[in-house]
């Protein structure tokens, strides 16, 4: 059995770090079962509260366009293109 797995950081500059971790584990022919992990480092120590509560509404914004962009991957082949607005 085949897994695969991949590692990043992101870094914001005086704000925080967050380390990304993905383990695809084949399930059988047709399925995969996904790990998807994050680790925050806020890096700046002032408004910390105001600093989680940014980053809790920019991890669902995040996941919500990762949904959206493996489901139209999975359906058309083709990568969804983000617009920054």
């Amino acid at each position: 059995t085949k897994n695969y797995a991949i590692e990043f950081l992101r870094v914001t500059p005086n704000e925080n770090t967050v380390r990304i971790n993905i383990h695809l584990e084949k399930i059988d022919e047709s399925n995969t079962k996904t790990h998807i992990s994050y680790l925050y480092t806020i890096l700046a120590s002032i408004q910390v509260k105001e600093k989680m509560s940014q980053i809790e509404q920019s991890f669902l914004e995040s996941m919500m366009y990762w949904e959206k962009a493996i489901n139209h991957y999975l359906t058309k082949r083709k990568v969804l293109k983000k617009v920054k607005a």
